[in-house]
């Protein structure tokens, strides 16, 4: 499919008012492109965050999405971006990180096309069964896998070549299993087959998962991150069930290469301060989403070190496109 037939954008604008006669940088409409469909983490982070940039910076943001290809298509149309444009792009792992790696000509460079501007949010992820099933924890899990005749763990994840499906990777190999990795076209479809008891493990952004283990529909076995959600207190992390093991993503603002010095400092300093509002980190924590608040250096030493823990896990596990 060609690019241009693949776009579907939806937009939506956050206007602010202008800072008196101070001499500003960006003095019209800032365009946040979103490489996936409205409702998702991806584009809640986008709106919530940006109706507070708009409000520090004095202009409207708009939210455009773009969605296909995994978010790739987003970041293939930004790359066409010029330094003058208020431009940005909202990046995640799979964008950033594992495209590049997996896929043999995914149409950017991140590393030379684009330059991060500032990180803003964080997830975890979250491993569940069907609501009905008699696994409650990991030790049930690792028992139960240890007497089944079934030689792959199969596991649901919402996309192919996604962190989830790396995470699930491990998760299987910490159990001394060998994983069989299911992908689905989004976290709804994946949804859909672990409350039908279709597939027996799910793996998903923990804020995916959380609202249908409150209602009974999953049972989410463990979580990611390095300390228990407060939706969920009474479910342990890995680590905590005895298996060394975490996951988190992130969210972030990217620019293209080359839009000035001078005016991606002036964007990030406009980030931190909406990331300081107490509105926009009660927003996050609601969506089950951890705040991000780093300069431009601390942006990129966190993403330098992402690379060094996830880079080797996709390449090793041979998964190419």
């Amino acid at each position: 499919m060609k690019l241009a037939l693949a776009v579907l954008s939806t937009t939506l604008a956050f206007s602010a008012p202008t800072f008196g006669a101070q001499e500003k940088l960006i003095n019209d409409t800032v365009t946040l492109a979103v490489g996936y469909g409205p409702g998702g983490s991806s584009d809640r982070t986008a709106r919530i965050v940006g109706n507070a940039l708009a409000q520090e910076l004095g202009v409207p943001v708009l939210v455009e999405n773009r969605p296909g290809a995994g978010g790739r298509l987003a970041a293939q149309q930004f790359t066409r971006t010029e330094g003058h444009e208020n431009a940005l792009l909202l990046g995640n792992p799979a964008i950033m990180s594992v495209a590049p790696v997996v896929y043999e000509d995914v149409g950017y460079d991140p590393k030379t096309d684009f330059q991060p501007v500032g990180l803003v949010a964080s997830y975890t992820f979250a491993l569940a069964v069907p609501g009905d099933s008699e696994l409650e924890n990991l030790s049930d899990l690792q028992e139960a896998l240890s007497t089944s005749d079934d030689d792959l763990m199969m596991i649901g994840v919402p996309a192919t070549g996604s962190l989830p499906h790396f995470f699930g990777m491990m998760v299987a190999q910490a159990m001394g299993e060998k994983a069989e990795i299911v992908g689905y076209k989004g976290s709804a479809p994946l949804q859909t087959e672990i409350t039908g008891g279709h597939i027996p493990y799910a793996i998903d952004g923990f804020d995916s998962l959380s609202p249908l283990h409150a209602g009974g529909q999953i049972r989410i076995l463990a979580t990611s991150g390095t300390e228990r959600e407060t939706d969920t207190p009474d479910v342990p992390t890995f680590k905590e069930s005895g298996f060394d093991i975490e996951g988190i993503g992130w969210n972030g603002f990217w620019a293209h290469a080359s839009m000035p010095q001078e005016k991606v400092q002036y964007i990030n300093d406009a980030l931190v301060r909406a990331m300081h509002r107490e509105e926009v980190q009660s927003a996050l924590r609601a969506a089950n989403m951890g705040v991000m608040i780093a300069n431009v250096e601390q942006t990129q030493k966190i993403l330098d070190d992402f690379d060094a823990r996830w880079v080797p896990v996709v390449v090793e596990s041979g998964f190419t496109r």
